[in-house]
């Protein structure tokens, strides 16, 4: 036992402690840990109690007993078979006598009561059924209450569903049907209201209408199902629900609607039945209210459908509501389903048939340029389709050409041929001058400069040879190179002149010719060189000029490869000369190609033509001034012990006798007028340095004219010797 009760000295009563099946009277199942006061009818004292191990009992003071608390074992004597959470009055009676628990000697007159506590300790007088006795007093039983038996010591009350409306009844009536009574003590029935009802007597409450029925009247004892048509969802209704638009109900009691299947509808409400789709309609979903034309591009060729059927590929459907498609025509087509017309075939297809889903390309070599036809044209000759699916034939273009129809491409003009322009049904042939070197041309080339075609078809131009050459263009042969020009390689669109230098005297030649040393070319195209003249030579090869001879040196002949140095005794100060000056007495020319004659020192003289030296002045004479042309001797009186010396030392002996010294004045005098009356002396003749000239040649050497003047003075005077050194004895 987890539980405790115990009774104050005011006669109530508590418990305390576990609570877990309403043990404790409380009217919960919660646990209290303090005393806690239990209710008993109209306040009545305890006169005992006792706690089992889940439920409490108690006698109170007129011998009436409750318990409360577990019920699994039937020990609150109720029959309810339920657990309680408050005190539950134990019908003691059987048989129809009424019993109440025995207090034994603490109750003498065993009214329940302990006669402690009991104002009528002794026997009260015994009270018939309706009455109950009050100290020793018999009561009637008041309305709502009744006393079962005689000797009854307290009313009860009517239990609910039951009522009693008059004074000293022995039993209470149960509630009628479509009554309830939902309390005790109740003096009259309860009516059950329009939504409710009661099928029941002796009913503490009243049913309300199940769904699929209603109640319209108060105090129905049975509920009224809803007809066809009609439904109700809820309990405790007045009335039924008409079915929606969309919905039917097709028998009574139904407690909802049911939406009309796709492929169905209802435009009405409180239907029994719903309405197939009509053909060219449909109904795509549950509680339809109406069918839907099927659109443009659909149809509907029997009832009841949840879709519309698509037009098929090759089929369109032009309007609402139809009941069957139409296939395309010829020149009609269409790929895609639920379409509301056909397409027009486009140019360069064909639809022969009806029902077409797509369109037939023409094939390769045909074409259509129109659209909505029903076939296709072969291309032309002279023209091609190559692919499949054109509008247009197309013309060959130039350098191509075809000759049948039908064609899907062109042939490329052979080699040697060619087709100007577009649309050509043959080839034309390259005539001669012009060629073709690929297929496929549109135009005969043009032999280039230095080229040349010969015939007709030709597939190459021909190169000109070295030595010719062509400067147009669509030749058929080739220029020779004329005299003083040549062509040096093949393919040349000109001749070229030979340089300054060279020359060429034929034709066709592929070089000129060097113009050999000692001779010249001076102007570009020569057909001949030009030997080099007297005063020039050349000694290299292709040259345009010859060269002067330069100063100190001649060239006494034609083609001449080299100059000549004037000889040791002959001079030159001028260029471009063919003979060398002689050096006149008093003047030397000391060494080949001497550009002039030196004039003698003081010290020397020359009295010869052509010296390539100057002698000295021998001892005891003396030779004062440059270019002399003799000595002088010493003075009298003066010597000279050397030679080539420009005076005379004056001898410091003057024994010399004055005859002696003018003599030699007289001397000297005399001399130099021979000299003056006999001229120059001619020089002694030089050995010539001869050069070989050039073949077939002769070279003849001239003597200034000065020279040969002098000699000729010199032949009429007299030449002097070496030995006279210039003077006269």
């Amino acid at each position: 036992m987890h539980h405790s009760c115990a009774i104050l000295d005011d006669d109530s009563a508590v418990c305390w402690g576990d609570n877990e099946y309403g043990q404790i009277g409380d009217d919960t199942t919660t646990d209290r840990l303090t005393p806690t006061a239990i209710s008993f009818p109209g306040g009545i004292g305890v006169a005992t109690i006792s706690a089992g191990r889940v439920h409490s009992c108690a006698v109170v003071m007129n011998g009436s007993t409750y318990c409360w608390g577990a019920h699994h074992l039937g020990q609150l004597g109720n029959g309810l078979g339920v657990d309680s959470d408050i005190p539950m009055y134990v019908n003691l009676s059987t048989g129809g006598q009424y019993y109440h628990a025995s207090l034994g000697e603490r109750d003498l007159d065993d009214d329940g009561i302990l006669s402690i506590f009991d104002d009528t300790p002794y026997p009260p007088p015994i009270c018939p059924m309706g009455q109950y006795v009050v100290g020793y007093e018999c009561i009637e039983a008041s309305p709502g209450n009744y006393t079962p038996t005689s000797g009854m010591s307290e009313q009860f009350p009517c239990p609910a569903g039951t009522y009693q409306p008059e004074y000293g009844q022995a039993s209470c009536y149960d509630a009628p049907l479509g009554y309830y009574v939902p309390s005790n003590s109740s003096i009259s029935a309860m009516t059950c209201l329009a939504g409710t009802f009661q099928n029941q007597t002796g009913q503490t409450s009243c049913i309300d209408s199940p769904p699929g029925n209603y109640t319209n009247t108060d105090a129905a004892s049975e509920p009224t199902m809803c007809g066809v048509g009609l439904y109700q969802p809820l309990s405790g209704q007045t009335s039924c629900l008409a079915s929606d638009a969309g919905n039917f109900v097709e028998s009574e009691g139904q407690t909802e609607q049911t939406a009309c299947e796709v492929g169905t509808y209802q435009p009405g409400i409180g239907r029994t039945n719903c309405f197939s789709a009509e053909k060219g309609h449909y109904v795509s979903q549950e509680a339809a209210t109406d069918q839907t034309a099927c659109e443009a591009g659909s149809y509907a060729d029997e009832s009841g459908l949840t879709a519309c059927k698509m037009a098929d590929p090759g089929h369109y459907v032009g309007s609402m509501a139809a009941v069957t498609q139409t296939a395309c025509a010829p020149g009609e087509y269409q790929p895609q389903s639920s379409q509301t017309s056909c397409l027009t075939t486009e140019a360069g297809h064909q639809n022969p048939d009806i029902g077409s889903t797509d369109m037939i390309p023409c094939e390769a070599g045909y074409y259509q340029h129109e659209t909505g036809r029903t076939y296709c044209l072969a291309a032309d000759p002279g023209s091609y389709i190559p692919a499949p699916a054109a509008s247009a034939q197309i013309e060959c273009p130039a350098g191509t050409y075809s000759q049948e129809s039908a064609s899907t491409s062109c042939i490329d003009a052979d080699a040697g041929f060619h087709i100007p322009e577009s649309g050509s049904t043959d080839q034309i042939e390259c005539v001669a001058g012009t060629y073709s070197s690929d297929a496929g041309s549109t135009v005969c080339a043009s032999a280039d400069p230095g080229y040349y075609v010969l015939s007709k078809q030709a597939t190459g131009q021909i190169a000109c040879d070295a030595g010719s050459y062509q400067p147009e263009s669509e030749a058929t042969g080739c220029l020779q190179a004329i005299p003083g020009h040549y062509v040096e390689s093949s393919a040349s669109d000109s001749q070229v002149s030979c340089l300054a230098g060279t020359y060429q005297a034929e034709a066709g030649k592929t070089s000129c010719i060097t113009a050999p040393p000692g001779t010249y070319a001076a102007e570009e195209s020569s057909t001949t060189v030009e030997n080099c003249g007297p005063g020039t030579y050349q000694p290299d090869s292709g040259q345009s000029s010859c060269l002067e001879a330069e100063v100190g040196h001649i060239v006494d002949s034609h083609g001449a490869t080299e100059q000549i140095a004037c000889e040791a005794g002959t001079y030159q100060p001028l260029t471009a000369q063919t003979e060398c000056e002689t050096a006149s007495p008093g003047s030397y020319a000391a060494s080949p190609g001497s550009a002039e004659a030196t004039p003698c020192s003081p010290g020397t003289y020359q009295p010869m033509f052509g010296a390539d030296s100057c002698r000295l002045a021998s001892k005891d004479h003396f030779v004062e001034l440059e270019g002399a042309i003799s000595q002088t001797p010493c003075p009298s009186g003066e010597s000279q012990m050397n030679e080539g010396q420009p005076s005379c030392i004056v001898d410091v002996d003057n024994s010399l006798p004055i005859e002696m010294i003018a003599i030699g004045g007289v001397v000297v005098l005399a001399l130099a007028g021979f000299m003056l009356t006999r001229g120059k002396s001619e020089p002694e003749p030089v050995p010539q340095r001869r050069r070989r000239p050039p073949k077939g040649a002769r070279r003849k050497r001239k003597r200034p004219e000065s020279a040969r003047k002098e000699e000729e003075d010199q032949n009429k005077w007299g030449r002097p010797t070496e030995d006279s050194g210039g003077e006269e004895e």
